[in-house]
Formats: C-alpha cells, sequence, structure tokens
C-alpha cells in the first residue's frame, strides 16, 4: 500500500510573524518635499528602533513623501518602490539594496517574506494613505553651467577661481562641475594640479558632502524635545513646531522631514528664538574647537570631521571648509580612514592622491594584493 504525505502551509510563518511585529509601528505622519534614504534611513532607527541598512546604495537618493496612518514596514514598501529598489526583514535588519544585486541577504525567500508581509499589513492597516516618489534633481545654486555657454571656454582662469570657491563654500558638487569644465578647455594650467583639484573635490564630498544643511535656520523658534520610545530611553533633539492638531503634534526635524505623532509621545522641554539656538550651536563648536589641543592626534582628527559636518549644518560653510582642509592634512586621518571607513577603502587612496602622499608601506602591500 501507498502513502502520499502532503504538507501544506496556511498563513504567515513565525519568521514572517516576527517581521509584521517588528514593522507594525504607525508613523502617524510623514512628509518631505526632499530627503535623502539616508536621512529616512536615520528617521526610522532613530525613532522607531529600526536597524536599517543601506546596500551599495546611494545615501543621497531623494525622495518626496507624504504618508498618515503608514506602519513601518508599508513605509519601506514604498521607499523601495519609489526609488525602484527592494527591500527585506532578516535577522531583525531591514534592508534596502537593488534589485540586481548579487547579495544572498536580499533574495529568493527573504523577497517572499517581504511580499507576505506586505500583504499583512496592508489587511491590518487599510487606513494607510500618501505617496512616496523619487524626487527631481536639485538645480544647481550657481549660475554656473558647464554645459551651457560657451562662456566657460573664455576665462579658464575664472572657472579655476569659481572652483575654489564652491569648495571653500562646501558646494562640492558645483566645485566638481567647474573643475570638469576646466579640464575640457585649454587652460595653462598643469594637468597634474587640475587632477589633484578634482581628486581633492571628490574628498572632500566624501567626507562632508552628504552632511544636510539643518532645516531649523528658517525656523522662528527653536524646541528641544523628547521623543518617548516604548522599551527605548526617549530621544533628544532639536525640531520646529509647526502645529498642534488636536491629540497630534506636527514637528519639522533638522533634515526637514515633518513628522505629525501622538501628544503622549512627545514632550516640550525648552524653547528658544532660532537666533539664540544658532548662537548657542557656535559656541559649541568654539567649545570642542579650543578642546583639540589636548586630545590624541586621532581623536582630533575624528572631532575636525564632525566639527566640519556641525558647521555646514548651521549655515557656517566657510568655517566648515576650515575644518575639513586641517582634518585631510593631518597624519592622523590615514588611521581614521583605515578605522573608521573600512567600507570605503578608496578613501585612502584618494586622500593621499589629493595631498600628495606617498602610501605607506603596508598600503603598498594591500594596492600591490589588489593589482593581483
Amino acid at each position: 500500500m501507498a502513502f502520499e504525505v502532503w504538507w501544506i502551509q496556511v498563513g504567515l510563518t513565525l519568521a514572517q510573524l516576527r517581521a509584521c511585529a517588528a514593522l507594525d509601528a504607525v508613523v502617524d505622519e510623514v512628509s518631505s518635499p526632499a530627503v535623502s534614504i539616508g536621512g529616512l534611513a536615520d528617521f526610522l532607527r532613530d525613532w522607531h528602533g529600526v536597524d536599517v541598512r543601506l546596500l551599495r546604495l546611494p545615501p543621497d537618493s531623494t525622495l518626496r513623501l507624504s504618508l498618515r496612518s503608514c506602519p513601518v514596514g508599508l513605509l519601506a514598501d514604498a521607499l523601495a518602490r519609489a526609488l525602484d529598489i527592494q527591500w527585506c526583514y532578516t535577522k531583525d535588519k531591514l534592508i534596502f539594496c537593488p534589485k540586481s544585486t548579487g547579495d544572498s541577504t536580499a533574495s529568493g525567500a527573504y523577497l517572499r517574506d517581504t511580499e507576505a508581509i506586505v500583504g499583512r499589513l496592508r489587511r491590518a492597516f487599510p487606513g494607510c494613505e500618501g505617496s512616496a516618489e523619487r524626487a527631481p534633481p536639485e538645480s544647481p545654486e550657481s549660475h554656473l553651467n558647464p554645459d551651457g555657454p560657451v562662456s566657460l571656454a573664455v576665462d579658464p582662469a575664472g572657472i579655476c577661481v569659481a572652483g575654489r570657491r564652491r569648495i571653500a563654500e562646501m558646494r562640492f558638487d558645483e566645485a566638481a562641475r567647474c573643475l570638469e569644465a576646466l579640464s575640457r578647455v585649454s587652460h595653462p594650467f598643469h594637468p597634474e594640479a587640475v587632477a589633484r583639484m578634482k581628486k581633492r573635490c571628490a574628498l572632500l564630498k566624501a567626507l562632508c558632502g552628504e552632511a544636510p544643511v539643518s532645516a531649523l535656520l528658517a525656523a522662528d523658534r527653536v524646541s528641544s524635545v523628547a521623543i518617548l520610545r516604548p522599551g527605548a530611553p526617549a530621544l533628544k533633539l532639536p525640531a520646529q513646531i509647526v502645529e498642534r492638531k488636536g491629540r497630534l503634534v506636527v514637528l519639522r526635524t533638522e533634515r526637514g522631514i515633518v513628522v505629525g505623532l501622538p501628544e503622549r509621545r512627545f514632550r516640550e522641554e525648552d524653547s528658544v528664538p532660532a537666533a539664540q539656538w544658532l548662537k548657542e550651536r557656535t559656541l559649541e563648536m568654539e567649545r570642542r574647537e579650543a578642546a583639540l589641543s589636548a586630545a590624541p592626534l586621532d581623536r582630533q582628527a575624528r572631532e575636525l570631521l564632525a566639527l566640519a559636518r556641525m558647521a555646514k549644518a548651521h549655515g557656517f560653510p566657510g568655517r566648515g571648509a576650515d575644518y575639513l582642509e586641517r582634518a585631510i592634512g593631518m597624519e592622523a586621518l590615514e588611521h581614521v580612514l583605515a578605522t573608521d571607513y573600512v567600507a570605503r577603502p578608496e578613501l585612502m587612496r584618494l586622500w593621499r592622491e589629493a595631498t600628495g602622499r606617498a602610501p605607506s608601506g603596508g598600503a603598498q602591500a594591500a594596492s600591490s594584493q589588489e593589482a593581483r
């Protein structure tokens, strides 16, 4: 007598149910005209305790979104659809990656899990509404247009000056356009000098170019608020209170994300005019800079990079560019790049080439091994 054994699964697996439970925290309201996926990853990590990983994605991919009554899982799905990428939740991590990835972490069964999770969350949260879409690239802040009129070919010295000025203003994309235009016209400068300037610009952008300028610079008042999170310490941050809608408090963060949350999760600890808040940030930068000389050299280099981002965020690009130049001029930056930027080994080569440093013995061996 022959027997057939059938195994039929009805409903979600245990792993899928755990993922739904981890991603069902509701974002009452979130919107932004232009926010990077890196900024949204920070938002999900800080506000909702979700461990977000971006695999081979540019962190400055920009989105325009407006969502209400949306669980974290459906928010993740909306972001992925807008950017034409894929996502999955595995090993307590929310992972975003390109569709054409060879990484087994975000393929096969994990992506089938994603479809099941999204279906379950859509049925559980029918009130979720809104949209997310890729935001168009920002128009250049400068009148300079390397691909436009021929005026650039007339004054290569002026292009060079404009490039240096934009580096000093921490407008690295515009500086790169200037230098690219310079490489396409006849000029009296040594080609190696122009190439080194381009590498220096690329290095500065990599170290600080993604640091956002605070959206609170345009606010009238800035509040110190505490966001109460279940099972975690309160998240304290500066924000602008945009409005109160019934029991919902609407805040604007430094990244320009507008978030609505229930009043029970919100506590305002202080509120000052924006000018006073900015003055306090300036004094903080001055205190941190004054304390540099007592710190070890590698800590000085790290602190200079942090100060550069802080200066850019608070509207002091000239000071930020100075901090950056001081950082890349330090030999101790080699140790910082080797330990803090392990995932970006190209920065070490870029730093050496941009500053005219010869590779160290270990680096030469590693470079030789990589070539083989």
